[in-house]
């Protein structure tokens, strides 16, 4: 979700000093990132291996490889176009409860991957912008209780799940209450 990797043979060719690797993503609508730029630069022509870590989940990217020598570099090589794996599932359940006058309890199914390390609440009052409200530790730990409400408004929650890597799922269905 979050790195991409490249093999290849050992340049056998003396006159290389090393790779230089160039990525675009065409699908993005930010316009610098549909042009190829330079992600790396291995300045050992023994060296196979390069890992890309500056990817997104579930995003379309396009790669070029160079050899540079003195100064001067080659013409790309073969273009080689990956797609990294999609982001984790939603939480699948999410309910909000009148816990008393001025609060709301939020109860969650706990995400079922092993990687999730934590949950993002976000909330919006009233059709409003969703607002980062808390982050909650814990794969298992599958409550939160909203203390900053008041009667007259209707709340709506969503609930991120977030990797031990910082990988974010799709936020979760969206559970509303008035109160």
């Amino acid at each position: 979700m979050s790195s991409v990797g490249f093999e290849w043979d050992t340049i056998k060719n003396d006159k290389v000093h090393g790779i230089n690797v160039y990525r675009k993503s065409p699908d993005t609508k930010d316009p610098e990132g549909r042009e190829f730029r330079r992600v790396g630069s291995i300045g050992n022509r023994y060296a196979t291996h390069f890992v890309d870590t500056h990817v997104k989940p579930d995003r379309r990217y396009v790669y070029k490889f160079t050899t540079f020598s003195f100064g001067k570099e080659s013409t790309p090589g073969t273009r080689v176009e990956v797609r990294t794996k999609p982001t984790f599932a939603p939480v699948s359940f999410l309910k909000a409860y009148k816990a008393g006058p001025t609060a709301v309890k939020l109860l969650w199914r706990p995400h079922p991957s092993d990687k999730i390390s934590s949950y993002i609440i976000e909330r919006s009052v009233n059709g409003g912008e969703w607002r980062f409200m808390a982050q909650v530790e814990g794969v298992l730990m599958a409550e939160y209780i909203d203390t900053l409400v008041r009667g007259g408004n209707t709340y709506a929650y969503r609930i991120i799940a977030k990797s031990y890597e910082g990988i974010k799922s799709s936020p979760s269905q969206v559970a509303r209450i008035t109160l």
